[in-house]
């Protein structure tokens, strides 16, 4: 079975053979949650094992379910490679084999022939310093083979807790070498967008105490395990979520995690809780029930951030404040794969994190500095070069920045998840009319009007006469209206036919629009 990289994929797989080719160093490639890292990795080390055979290669990370969806990626892009599993989780420990995927945790200790080269997945989690078990492995292994090449993929360029991963004292990573913006995956419909809404409680953080860069967890718990918190956290998820599919809830300890499953579970909500002390195959059934939408609220801490895969999330409730701007971003991305009858994931966001972070793909950092402080930075979208918050513009490649959006302040920043986002608002509908629009260049357009009783909340305008990505648009919005219809080739293909069946097209029972420019554009609906 060959496998075809998207358009991207390639393109990472072409910066990092680039870069070791023409440099020396270790490259670090940034792909956001959801892009496919498992299909860059073995389009890597396919193109590694064509053009220079005998080149071994082992792959790092820390989960045994990422171990299983990285191998099975390989054995799709080359089935007749010989590939070995090393992890106690798996029960697995094969070795000498061209690629071998392993966990840090089972191999880290063990005396193994030092590979060509080694990636690193999730590689955010390799401490800066230290005597961690990923720098353990790395050090004896680099003993052994002073030329051994280090390739990092992540979704987050920076460490959990501060600094990017190509700087400061021991580094792992010497440059950024591929950087996939996230809007550029919503736009090609890879992932899904995400937005936010007000909501009616807030953790306070002021008492809680920072260590290591990080919130004190004991004096955390505390905090967010609150039942006014929690309270308001379950109404705002009824208020706006009811007819959501699956709600994902993070919370920062054992007894807050169990204590918010119980809440929805007297509010009739089906809820599990997955904690490190849940039991293996508890854990598996439950998320295996998440996913087939029998059990509709998961409530996680510590757990479910990276390596957890169900794109019919459309909900996330952040009930744990973070100092951590790459946990913020891996809690969030848990809402961002696409799925069937999804629009958009909703973050309800209690702990204050995007006032505190920023927009997802514009997060700013503190970094290390030689005082007491911390001083505000921020990188470069596009060379991620690291310069003071104040600055207007790049001091490497010359980007401007678009300086009014950090200049709005906290409140509007708490519902921008997205770099130049707006505030969604959310308009109840009672009714919707159709009819043929002509615009200015003489296209037939199928105007759709929402109501909420007898004012007119939103228009929008589906392009069904239209070519390529707008028809594409088009048929996905009327497939999720049209119960009747049974493939894509039944979409009406006129605006005539259009209204001829429109008064029989499911009605939202709400929109979501935001402003863009002079103009309110619809982004979002509730069936």
């Amino acid at each position: 079975m060959e496998v075809n990289l998207r358009g991207y994929q390639q393109e990472a797989v072409d910066a990092v053979i680039q870069y070791l080719f023409k440099r020396e160093g270790n490259p670090l490639v940034a792909l956001p949650t959801g892009s496919g890292k498992s299909h860059v990795q073995a389009g890597l080390i396919e193109t590694l094992l064509t053009k220079w055979p005998g080149t071994t290669v082992m792959c790092l990370t820390h989960v045994k379910e990422l171990i299983e969806q990285n191998s099975e990626k390989m054995r799709m892009h080359m089935p007749d490679v010989g590939i070995g599993i090393y992890s106690a989780g798996l029960k697995k420990r094969e070795l000498g084999y061209p690629v071998t995927f392993a966990g840090i945790q089972s191999i880290y200790n063990k005396d193994v022939e030092p590979p060509s080269l080694i990636i690193i997945d999730e590689c955010h989690l390799v401490p800066k310093e230290g005597q961690g078990r990923y720098r353990q492995f790395l050090k004896r292994m680099l003993e052994a083979h002073p030329k051994l090449r280090v390739i990092g993929l992540t979704a987050t360029p920076y460490r959990m807790r501060g600094g990017m991963l190509t700087g400061g004292k021991g580094k792992m990573f010497d440059s950024v070498v591929y950087n996939l913006p996230v809007q550029r995956l919503i736009d090609e419909g890879v992932l899904a967008p995400v937005t936010s809404a007000p909501t009616s409680a807030e953790i306070d953080t002021r008492s809680v105490s920072i260590q290591a860069g990080e919130y004190n967890l004991k004096e955390l718990g505390s905090a967010a395990d609150d039942d006014h918190v929690t309270g308001a956290a379950i109404t705002d998820a009824f208020k706006h979520g009811e007819h959501r599919r699956s709600w994902l809830f993070f919370c920062v300890s054992v007894a807050h995690v169990h204590h918010v499953a119980d809440a929805l579970r007297r509010a009739g909500v089906t809820a599990a809780p997955i904690t490190g002390e849940t039991l293996a195959e508890d854990r598996a059934k439950w998320i295996a029930d998440y996913k087939k939408g029998d059990i509709k609220a998961l409530v996680n801490c510590n757990v479910l951030t990276t390596g957890f895969d169900a794109p019919e999330t459309d909900m996330i409730v952040l009930l744990r404040p973070t100092v951590s701007p790459g946990l913020y971003v891996q809690m969030v991305g848990r809402g961002m794969r696409p799925a069937e009858g999804k629009d958009d994931c909703l973050v309800l966001d209690y702990g204050g994190n995007i006032s505190r972070h920023g927009p997802i793909d514009d997060v700013v950092l503190p970094t290390e500095t030689s005082g007491k402080g911390e001083a505000p930075v921020k990188f470069c979208p596009l060379c991620l070069a690291e310069c003071h918050l104040s600055k207007r513009m790049c001091p490497e490649c010359g980007h401007i920045f678009e300086m009014e959006e950090k200049e709005l302040g906290k409140k509007a920043s708490k519902l921008a998840l997205l770099k130049g986002q707006k505030a969604v608002e959310r308009h109840e509908v009672t009714s919707v009319a159709y009819g043929a629009h002509k615009s200015r260049a003489g296209h037939m357009t199928l105007r759709v009007d929402y109501w909420d009783g007898f004012v007119m909340v939103a228009s929008e305008w589906i392009c069904l006469e239209h070519r390529d990505f707008a028809r594409h648009k088009a048929e996905k919005w009327w497939i999720r209206r049209d119960k009747y219809i049974e493939h894509v080739k039944d979409v009406p293909g006129t605006v005539a036919d259009a209204l001829s069946f429109a008064q029989d097209l499911l009605e939202p029972r709400e929109v979501h629009t935001r402003k863009n420019g002079k103009y309110t554009e619809v982004v979002g609906y509730l069936f």
